[in-house]
């Protein structure tokens, strides 16, 4: 016969009242307003796709019936010359300062080759999920 598992004990946490009740009253409206989201989402890629090919530096006034649509040149961003950089910081250094993402290392490696070069850490975000307190 086995023992039973002892459950590792909740820490406190001193939250206050009224910071857990606004958070989940926004959360509420927050979970409402999500069809609109997606909705703009959708209609906003859309968009994205009709200007997809358009010059960069192009700017577009659209009429509807009830609005004008105005759609900018694309913005101005940096960007980072890997190649110059490596040669700056030498090779060792590159690699402390390098960061590689998932995504580009699956359009590089295979999948049993990726496991081999990854690990798991419990660093990732905290979920909060407030839970209505059913009242008598």
């Amino acid at each position: 016969m086995t023992a039973a598992k002892q459950k590792t004990p909740v820490p406190q946490l001193v939250v206050p009242g009224n910071l857990i009740d606004e958070f989940g009253a926004t959360c509420a409206l927050r979970d409402a307003f999500a069809p609109t989201e997606r909705l703009y989402r959708k209609q906003l890629d859309q968009l994205k796709a009709l200007v997809e090919e358009k010059d960069a530096a192009d700017e577009f006034l659209c009429k509807g019936e009830n609005f004008t649509l105005r759609i900018s040149a694309r913005s101005i961003q940096r960007k980072v010359d890997l190649a110059k950089v490596k040669k700056l910081l030498g090779a060792a250094k590159f690699v402390e300062a390098a960061t590689v993402t998932l995504t580009a290392l699956a359009n590089y490696l295979t999948k049993p080759q990726i496991e081999t070069v990854t690990y798991e850490e419990q660093t990732g975000s905290r979920s909060f999920d407030p839970v209505p307190i059913a009242k008598p």
